[in-house]
């Protein structure tokens, strides 16, 4: 047995793609009546052709319900052609323009989509499958106010629509049966569809003239009753099904009356709830004081029932006006009694308190300005003292212990260095001024310290002048010790 494709397998056993359906579509190309309606047929019997054609890949169910709901529609249009004609009235305008509409809507919208959807690959409709839902969706819900907008049926869908109509005429075919079988007449005319078969081709034409032998005579049995006898299995089939119908019809009309019932019953109950008067909130404190009552007036008391509580105002006593000497108006609200000393007490407290938490936040924001302060000053005090100390390290130069100085450090210094030192303050102290007179202070007394210092002849030989320099550099530290210098014999 030959597996049936996709597409086929989703339209089958399908009320709307039955041979009835399909049937009373093709009768629109023939009949004058609904020839009107032949646009929106040829596009709905496309639409199944397309889905049906459909070999690979699953098919969803609401996809192909919307080609069956398309063949349905046009079905439902038909039918209610027919029951205005069977009744000897003319076609609405309505339905002329509508059935317009609905061909251009199956053709531009319906098809496009359904041509498209099917020639995807599979990953385009891996990626489209929720925007194709969407769009099946909206058009069916498009073609479901079709019912309500030709005013056919609009309580049901075009499925149930479908439905009821097929049983009816059923279900009318059997009784014309059964009268006519009791009558003894043969069945009348009716504008039933009946199913339509296929002309024959003309390659498949039988010629009389070209047969060698003669046909065989047909004889016939006469029979005595001239009634239409049916089939007994035919008609036992066809009473199950009408039984099968009945009780469906039965369910479904009683699931419409439970549902009316309860819709009618929410409403009742929503509407006895508007009717009920408007109750202000029970609260445990009255809004306003009660006033002391007069202990010269008498004291009324009488029973309130629950009846007269519950009770809306009238409208009379709403806009009557009320006597100034009447126990019925409320009582001006009065401020509680208070004492001047606590009073004054309790704001001395306050205003100290506040002043306090002023006086704090002054302190605080004053030891933040110092602080603040502080850090500018020691910042700006460290920047020159770095900045000095970086030039005089930069910038040293190789230089000799001014004679005229004390050193607090020779002992630290090695003999031969000493020497070297005395033979330097020597010479420096005996050497004559460039004008022939020792030199002398602005305050007369004589500097041994001279401008021009005359040093030792250069000695023979290369001499280290960084190693040197070193070694003749007073400005030793604690932290900055001098390296070794050369040997003084190469001096």
């Amino acid at each position: 047995m030959k597996k049936l494709t996709p597409g086929v397998e989703a339209t089958t056993h399908r009320i709307e793609a039955s041979r009835v359906v399909l049937n009373t579509l093709e009768r629109t190309k023939v009949e004058e009546e609904i020839q009107f309606l032949n646009p929106a047929a040829e596009n709905a019997l496309g639409l199944l052709q397309f889905v049906r054609g459909i070999e690979e890949g699953e098919v969803d169910d609401d996809f192909a319900a919307l080609a069956l709901d398309s063949c349905g529609l046009v079905f439902v249009l038909i039918s209610e052609c027919d029951k205005l004609l069977n009744a000897g009235e003319e076609i609405p305008e309505r339905f002329r323009w509508g059935s317009g509409e609905l061909a251009e809507f199956l053709k531009e919208d319906v098809q496009v989509f359904v041509q498209k959807k099917i020639k995807r690959g599979f990953l385009s409709r891996r990626l489209r499958h929720v925007a194709d839902d969407e769009k099946v969706v909206k058009h069916r819900e498009r073609l479901a106010k079709w019912l309500v907008k030709l005013g056919i049926q609009p309580e049901l869908s075009i499925h149930d629509a479908v439905d009821s109509i097929i049983s009816e005429k059923v279900s009318r075919h059997d009784q014309d049966v059964q009268a006519a079988r009791r009558a003894g007449k043969p069945l009348s005319q009716s504008r039933t569809p009946t199913p339509l078969s296929q002309l024959p081709s003309l390659n498949s034409t039988i010629s009389i003239d070209k047969m060698h032998k003669p046909l065989p005579e047909i004889q016939v049995w006469q029979t005595t009753s001239t009634s239409p006898i049916a089939p007994a299995d035919s008609s036992s089939s066809r009473s199950a099904s009408l039984d099968i119908d009945n009780a469906k019809q039965k369910r479904l009309e009683a699931e419409r009356l439970a549902r009316k019932a309860e819709k009618e019953m929410w409403r009742k109950a929503e509407a006895e709830f508007n009717k009920l008067p408007v109750t202000p909130l029970r609260s445990s404190t009255p809004l306003t004081p009660l006033r002391a009552q007069d202990p010269s007036r008498p004291s009324h008391s009488r029973s309130v029932s629950i009846q007269e509580v519950s009770r809306p105002p009238s409208v009379a006593s709403v806009l009557k006006p009320l006597r100034r000497d009447s126990d019925d108006l409320p009582a001006a609200p009065t401020s509680p009694p208070h004492d001047e000393a606590k009073d004054r007490e309790l704001a001395a407290q306050l205003q100290s308190q506040l002043a306090k938490e002023v006086a704090e936040e002054d302190e605080r924001k004053a030891h933040q300005i110092a602080a603040s302060l502080q850090r500018q000053w020691e910042a700006e005090h460290e920047r020159p003292r770095r900045s000095k100390k970086d030039r005089s390290r930069s910038r040293s130069r190789p230089s000799l212990r001014d004679p005229g100085e004390s050193s607090s450090d020779e002992s630290i210094l090695t003999p031969e260095r000493k020497k070297v030192l005395a033979w330097i303050k020597s010479n420096a102290r005996h050497s004559p001024s460039p004008t022939g007179s020792p030199q002398t202070s602005r305050s007369g007394s004589p500097n041994p310290v001279q401008h021009r210092r005359e040093y030792p002849p250069a000695p023979i030989g290369p001499v280290p002048l960084r190693r040197a320099s070193l070694a003749f550099n007073s400005t030793q530290t604690p932290g900055n010790t001098a390296k070794p210098s050369a040997p003084l014999s190469n001096l």
